[in-house]
């Protein structure tokens, strides 16, 4: 008689009900079972897959899907009618608060989306396809100009929100993102609910008084005026609540504009950047403004740059040029210059003054003159100077020790030997053993590995062609260490569309080349016909392909002027089966949309015996909340700088981490 294989022979029934038992035993133990989910808290997908699987694991994985909520302003709605069964059932009995899901959130972020996809977009990026007109469920444009307007979504939505979590107890900590036409409701949200205004942790704001909803002109100045004055209105509400409420919440505010024609729409008197320092200046540890230059010939700057700000930890300037002839105003050269040396001179006495700054990014105009960087920062990470011709020494690099990103100026129009001032440039980086990512021209990319420096993520000036970057063998031979470094490449390219780029990914991004290199953003800006959603899966389809022998790719960013919204998942599972083994995430970014798809390819290892294969489940569609991450302060991920958003990875560290 054949004997019965180990699969053919009955469990005896105690050993199954110890089976059980253990399994079960785990699983009763909350604080165990919250362990296990935790490593599956980043993509949210995984956590709410987890929810769904039996009670005990959905009473620990909930809690931990609504410790983080993001909630742009269009689904604010629903999640109210979501939330008013369980308001209903505390009302009736107040002991069951622990199954109300906002009795979880701690960290809070309510955005704008449709003011985001409109007016939030690197130069190449702004959007010519929407779903419908600018504000088109709004009153006439024309009645926002009164302050007092009400903004539907903040008025009604966010106010049933803040009525929630006033129910839930204790409100999270709190991130605001809105328009600044929005700002009036956003203030009078916060009079009503002066226990949310206790509790914002940072506040960003995007100009999106630009243009009319029927394209017929543009904002006047009174109405701009009334906006702005709006928001300083706001932000003092925020500030009085936490002053009586002895609270010490808010760490981070954020200017955006990203308008083209900024001379052609007034924005935030003097009075209004005169309130906002002396309020805002002892309670920040991030400060982030990008507004036009004009506001510095009118001062506003000045009172910025001429506060003490004790706290101050992040900086991040940028200042749009503009014509001098705003509204008619022409002035002579010698005012020109006169201007220009007063607000560089107000940068210098500002950085004097605030020597422990750790991230400083400023991005100038040709006219301000460069700074001198004679002070010394401690503990500084961080240095881009975005401009032409500032001069920085060896001392310079001796005196921070710790600096890990710096910004290469691009060298003057005037300067005739600066390829050996870049030569002796770099040479000083054996001094700065902590330099890890550097940004730079692509002409100065070779004298990196020259040095034979740790560099491990570049991040080059946009340049036409990649072959700008000279990758050949020439640039590496006899210098293996230096490229072995490199595991993060983020180009941007104005002359290649992006199938010349797909022919040559196999050769430059080889792992001869960069046998490390882990992440890669590819932005081509060239102008190319909008092709349809299949054609841009295709694309995508042929650049996987040409990357699949890149052993450590775990990142990829796509983005070219044709890309069109990929189509479902189900479509781009059958189209995409040759994918770097070590891929993981993926985005993808439809320029004339201003959109961006996140995905992750999800694999699992099944072993037989001492063997095993990789199953592969497909791409599978991600949140944009799995991108971000927030700190204990209450303060998300999102940078100023749109290209650095674009990268998910630590590259500082060895081997690189999620961010």
């Amino acid at each position: 008689m054949e004997t019965p294989m180990d699969i053919d022979v009955a469990v005896p029934a105690a050993a199954e009900a110890v089976r059980e038992t253990a399994v079960a035993r785990t699983f009763r133990v909350s604080e165990v079972v919250c362990m296990i989910l935790a490593h599956i808290t980043r993509d949210k997908v995984d956590l709410l897959s987890a929810s769904l699987v039996c009670k005990q694991i959905r009473a620990v994985a909930v809690p931990l899907l609504w410790r983080e909520l993001d909630v742009p302003l269009s689904k604010i709605g629903r999640l109210n009618e979501m939330l008013l069964p369980f308001k209903d059932k505390i009302a009736a009995n107040p002991r069951v608060l622990h199954l109300f899901p906002l009795s979880h959130t701690r960290y809070l972020r309510i955005w704008d989306d449709e003011a985001h996809r409109r007016f939030r977009h690197e130069p190449h990026s702004k959007p010519t396809y929407f779903p419908e007109p600018w504000r088109a469920h709004d009153p006439p444009f024309t009645d926002h100009a009164n302050p007092q307007w009400n903004d539907r979504r903040w008025e009604l939505d966010v106010s049933n929100l803040s009525a929630a979590l006033k129910t839930a107890g204790k409100s999270p900590l709190i991130e605001l993102s809105f328009g600044v036409i929005s700002s009036s409701s956003v203030n009078h949200v916060l009079q009503v609910f002066p226990q949310m205004a206790e509790r914002v942790a940072a506040i960003r704001v995007l100009s999106d008084a630009i243009e009319h909803a029927d394209g017929a002109g543009i904002p006047d100045e009174e109405e701009a005026v009334k906006w702005w004055a709006g928001l300083v209105e706001a932000v003092s509400t925020i500030c009085l609540a936490q002053d009586n409420a002895n609270s010490h919440a808010l760490k981070a505010f954020c200017i955006e504009d990203y308008d083209a024609a900024p001379e052609e729409h007034p924005r935030m008197d003097q009075d209004g950047w005169k309130t906002l320092a002396k309020t805002l200046a002892h309670r920040l540890q991030q400060l982030s403004i990008q507004l036009p230059v004009m506001d510095g010939i009118e001062g506003g700057y000045k009172h910025i740059l001429g506060a003490d700000w004790p706290q101050l930890r992040h900086f991040y300037l940028k200042m749009p040029t503009f014509s001098l002839d705003r509204h008619g105003w022409f002035i002579s050269e010698e005012e020109e210059d006169r201007l220009w040396d007063g607000l560089q001179e107000c940068l210098e006495t500002f950085f004097d003054r605030h020597t422990h700054l750790e991230h400083i990014e400023i991005k100038a105009p040709y006219a301000l003159p460069a700074p001198t960087h004679s002070q010394t920062f401690p503990n500084l990470k961080r240095l881009s100077v975005y401009k032409k011709g500032a001069d920085l020494n060896e001392a310079f690099f001796g005196r921070h020790p710790v600096l890990n990103d710096f910004f290469f100026p691009l060298a003057d129009d005037d300067d005739d030997d600066w390829e050996q001032r870049d030569s002796d440039f770099f040479s000083i980086y054996t001094l700065t053993p902590a330099l890890r990512i550097v940004r730079s021209p692509a002409y100065s990319l070779s004298n990196v590995f020259s040095y034979n420096c740790a560099v491990s993520h570049i991040v080059p000036e946009p340049m036409g062609r990649i072959a700008d970057l000279c990758l050949d063998e020439r640039t590496f031979q006899g210098n293996f260490t230096a490229r072995n470094n490199i595991s993060c490449l983020n180009f941007e390219l104005y002359n290649e569309e992006i199938q010349d780029l797909t022919a040559r990914m196999g050769t430059l991004f080889h792992p001869s080349v960069f046998p490390k290199l882990t992440e890669l953003v590819l932005t081509c800006t060239k102008a190319e016909d909008l092709g349809s959603a299949m054609d841009s899966a295709k694309c995508l389809r042929r650049i996987l392909i040409a990357l699949q022998f890149a052993p450590n790719l775990r990142a990829l960013h796509i983005e070219f002027m044709g890309a069109k919204p990929l189509p479902p998942d189900a479509e781009l599972r059958d189209m995409l089966t040759d994918v770097p083994r070590q891929l993981r995430y993926l985005s993808w970014h439809s320029p004339k949309y201003n959109q961006t798809q996140y995905y992750r390819f999800a694999r699992h290892r099944t072993e037989f015996g001492q063997y095993g294969y990789w199953h592969e489940d497909g791409i599978q569609s991600l949140p944009a909340s799995s991108r971000l991450r927030v700190s204990q302060d209450g303060v998300w991920s999102r940078s100023s700088s749109l290209r650095d958003d674009k990268c998910i990875f630590d590259h500082t560290c060895s081997p690189p981490q999620l961010l």
